[in-house]
């Protein structure tokens, strides 16, 4: 009876997985989330009891295993694990959703079920997107349509809208799937379907004003047109040359003005400054990286950057995982893309099967349009990101029907090693571990400081204990890498908030010693890129300096350390002490914390007079 009840069960996986997808896609709370991952794990456990084995294996499982264990390990370093979860029931659920529809769809019709699959897919995204979309945050051109456009969902708040940008990224995944199925399906009910929604798909996409959402939909559709006749080569290869052509004629002078202009709609100075914050944070955590989900946090209290306010993500793809699951999940996600389109490619050329085709063709462009996109911006954090395991379990249960390709003996002894490839990277990321003790105990070193600091710079509470912890965890990697700005920028606030203020305020003038003469390269590298192209003076490093902190205190007025950084600035390099006793009383005007560093500085330069 057990047995009967949990085949019955096994075979109905896929409506478990249904009912778990808004309780771990949408968590409310941990009663719902508890429930939505006891529903999968019911379906594995009535699999494992009726079949003897949990899953079908595929050419992904070994990266996708890698990549779990990494996002658990990022979840687990998190300074904020309420902010943290959402990611992870996420990302557990998009891997239940690829094992469950490699398990669960039946071999006879699993074709049929995934085209239809991916077209209600479409149709979903394209429902929601058109209706629920906040186009009121249109950046580039306007239009009285944006005042026609319905919103069924009312009543919400604004972050609970779609971002036109994660929109238009979701829906350049889907789009080129249909426009694959539109041009290799065998059935006409099939192409009418997909042709109308990949034309609506690109009509809404245009609505979104998605640039990322452009360029990744470009790129998967030059695959498929590739894919469908290599005579599309001819037709692409004139437009790459113009970019090329119009790159090269750009003068050094106009370069600066564009793209590293604020004001210039195709600048990408706010790109570089988040991507410079993301850089430096992989830098001090390769290991485990900064937690998962946890860019903004990092940003705003640990890493400011040179122009940006609050940003939620890393808006690069590559940069964003990393972030989220350090470098073993970076190699892992990197591996998990390439056994992918290894296993579509190779699938699409033992099979002449059109719809097989069709299928394996949208699924890979998809996925590149998600990298595409993800050059630019990101949809890793985003909840479309689920998109990318329907795609990929769509190309893996085609592969897994198609007929096995004959490769010689030559060329498999040729790949032997490639295959292994992934897992060397790996090793040697566990290898550079365990044999970089500064870098290793850096990175510990500043989870514990984030942990330590992120409670009394958010809520005012504070743990001296874990203050005291993590202060001596710096010291000892602040002896290996004496080099390194970020460690005594940590231990000047835990110093501060622990009431040593002598050892802060040395602390910081140490962090100050080490930005002085880098601070533009480092902290705001495009105004050095423009300065350079623009053929301007390269200027006096400590007014650049002065510039960068000031513009730290000015964003974040609550925070003692701002202040007294510019302080140190103008006292010790700019001969203006009474600038800095100003500059601290102000901080102590506006309260920022702790007060007590500032009082203790102040009275340090007064007593000097």
């Amino acid at each position: 009876m057990t047995s009967s009840m949990a085949g019955w069960i096994a075979r109905h996986q896929l409506w478990l997985l249904a009912l778990s997808a808004p309780l771990l896609i949408f968590p409310s709370s941990g009663l719902l989330v508890g429930l939505g991952l006891g529903l999968i794990l019911l379906s594995w456990l009535c699999r494992w009891i009726a079949l003897g084995h949990l899953t079908r294996h595929t050419p992904l499982d070994v990266p996708i295993v890698l990549l779990l264990a990494a996002l658990a390990l990022g979840f687990a370093v998190s300074a904020d694990w309420t902010a943290s979860a959402p990611a992870l029931w996420r990302h557990l659920f998009g891997v239940s959703l690829f094992y469950g529809l490699v398990n669960g769809l039946d071999r006879s019709r699993a074709l049929l079920r995934l085209t239809w699959l991916l077209m209600a897919a479409a149709g979903g995204l394209l429902l929601i997107t058109f209706a629920n979309t906040n186009w009121a945050i249109v950046r580039l051109l306007d239009h009285p349509i944006y005042t026609y456009l319905p919103r069924v969902a009312t009543g919400l708040a604004t972050e609970q809208y779609i971002n036109p940008r994660v929109a238009g990224m979701a829906l350049a995944m889907l789009a080129p799937t249909m426009l694959a199925i539109a041009l290799f399906s065998s059935r006409r009910s099939y192409r009418f379907v997909a042709i109308g929604l990949a034309l609506l798909m690109v009509a809404v996409l245009a609505l979104a004003q998605s640039l990322q959402g452009l360029l990744g939909l470009a790129l998967a559709v030059s695959l498929v047109l590739v894919a469908r006749s290599r005579w599309f080569l001819l037709v692409l290869l004139p437009p790459a040359a113009l970019l090329v052509g119009a790159a090269t004629a750009l003068t050094q002078s106009l370069l600066a003005g564009t793209l590293l202009s604020v004001e210039s709609p195709l600048g990408i100075v706010l790109r570089v400054d988040i991507w410079s914050r993301a850089l430096s944070m992989l830098q001090d955590m390769p290991f485990t990286g900064i937690g998962l989900d946890s860019y903004q946090l990092a940003q705003v209290h640990f890493y400011p950057g040179y122009l940006l306010g609050p940003e939620h993500h890393a808006h690069n793809l590559f940069l964003q995982v990393a972030l989220d699951s350090g470098l073993l999940g970076l190699i892992a996600f990197i591996w998990l893309l390439l056994a992918f389109w290894w296993t579509s490619a190779q699938a699409y050329r033992s099979t002449a099967d059109a719809d097989s085709r069709s299928l394996l063709v949208g699924a890979a462009a998809g996925v590149v349009a998600m990298v595409g996109a993800g050059l630019v911006d990101s949809l890793w954090t985003a909840k479309p990101a689920v998109i990318l395991w329907l795609l990929l379990a769509a190309g893996v249960v085609v592969a897994d029907l198609s007929p096995p390709i004959e490769i010689p003996q030559d060329s498999r002894r040729r790949w032997a090693p490639s295959a292994l490839a992934g897992l060397a990277a790996v090793l040697l990321v566990l290898a550079l571990a365990a044999a970089a003790g500064g870098l290793r105990q850096r990175n510990a070193a500043l989870v514990l400081s984030h942990r330590a600091l992120l409670p009394p710079r958010a809520a005012s509470t504070m743990s001296p204990a874990h203050l005291q912890r993590a202060a001596e965890s710096l010291q000892a990697a602040q002896r290996q890498l004496p080099g390194d700005p970020d460690i005594p920028a940590q231990l000047g606030s835990l110093y501060a908030w622990l009431g040593a203020d002598s050892a802060a305020l040395e602390a910081l003038q140490r962090r100050v010693e080490l930005d002085r003469d880098h601070a533009l390269g480092r902290y705001a590298p495009f105004e050095a890129w423009r300065r350079r192209l623009a053929g301007e003076a390269v200027g006096d490093p400590v007014d650049d300096l002065a510039r960068v902190y000031t513009q730290w205190m000015t964003r974040y007025p609550d925070r003692a350390e701002g202040y007294v950084l510019v302080a140190i600035v103008q006292d010790r390099y700019q001969d203006n002490r009474p600038g800095a006793i100003t500059v601290l009383q102000s901080g102590l005007e506006r309260n920022a914390q702790p007060s007590g560093l500032l009082t203790h500085y102040l009275s340090q330069l007064q007593n000097a007079q």
